[in-house]
C-alpha cells in the first residue's frame, strides 16, 4: 500500500512539473526589448536577463563596458596601460547615457517566433568627424612644449594619445541628446538551448548599431 501511494505521489508530481514546463512561456517581445537595452545600456534590470534570455544577470553589463574599452584602444590605438583610464572613461558615459539618452521600443512584427520590435532611440550628439584633429592642433598651439624635435616616434605617440583621451572626458561632460530620433529594428528569434527564452538575431552588429545609435 505504501509503495503505491509512493509511486503516486511521484506520478502526480512528475505530471506538475511538466504541466508547469508547458505552460511556461517566453517574456513579451516589447518587455524582452526592453529588458536587453537596459541592462546593455543603462545597467539595469539585469536581474531578468536569466529569464528573459538566458544569460547570467550581469553578463551584458559586463560585455558592454568590455566593448566599450576594446573598441576605444583599437580606435586610438592604445595598449592594456589604458584599461583603468578606459574604464573610468566607460563610468563617465553612463552618467552621460542615462542624463541625455531615451528610448521607445514598438511590437512591429507579432511573429511568435520571430518577432521584430523597432527601437526608437535619442542618443547623444556626435560631434564633427574633425574635431579631435582640430582639438589636438589647439592644445599644441597652446602647450607647444608637449612635443619637442628631441622626441621620438613612440613618446610623440604617446603624448597624442593622452591628448586624445584628456579630449575625450572633456567631451564626454559636453554631452547633450540628440533633437531627432534614429530607428533600429530588433529581431528576436526562440532561444534553441531553451525555447522559453529569446536571442537576439545577427547579435554583433545589432550591438554595433546599437553603440552607434546611443552616440558611442
Amino acid at each position: 500500500m505504501k509503495k503505491k501511494l509512493l509511486t503516486g505521489m511521484v506520478s502526480l508530481t512528475l505530471l506538475i512539473l511538466v504541466g508547469c514546463q508547458s505552460n511556461s512561456k517566453k517574456v513579451e517581445p516589447v518587455e524582452a526589448a526592453e529588458t536587453y537595452i537596459n541592462s546593455y545600456m543603462y545597467q539595469k534590470d539585469s536581474d531578468k536577463m536569466k529569464e528573459t534570455f538566458d544569460l547570467e544577470p550581469t553578463s551584458l553589463e559586463t560585455q558592454s563596458e568590455k566593448n566599450f574599452v576594446a573598441n576605444f584602444k583599437k580606435l586610438l590605438d592604445l595598449d592594456d596601460t589604458s584599461n583603468d583610464k578606459l574604464n573610468e572613461l566607460y563610468q563617465k558615459y553612463q552618467v552621460s547615457i542615462h542624463n541625455n539618452t531615451s528610448y521607445k521600443a514598438k511590437l512591429i512584427n507579432d511573429d511568435k517566433k520571430n518577432p521584430i520590435i523597432e527601437l526608437s532611440i535619442i542618443g547623444l550628439n556626435e560631434p564633427e568627424d574633425t574635431w579631435m584633429d582640430t582639438a589636438i592642433s589647439k592644445k599644441l598651439d597652446e602647450n607647444p612644449d608637449l612635443i619637442t624635435a628631441s622626441m621620438d616616434e613612440s613618446a610623440i605617440k604617446k603624448v597624442s594619445q593622452t591628448l586624445q583621451l584628456d579630449l575625450l572626458f572633456e567631451s564626454v561632460k559636453e554631452s547633450t541628446p540628440k533633437k531627432e530620433s534614429v530607428q533600429l529594428n530588433m529581431l528576436l528569434e526562440e532561444n534553441p538551448k531553451n525555447k522559453n527564452t529569446w536571442q537576439i538575431k545577427d547579435e554583433k552588429n545589432f550591438l554595433d548599431d546599437l553603440n552607434t545609435a546611443f552616440g558611442l
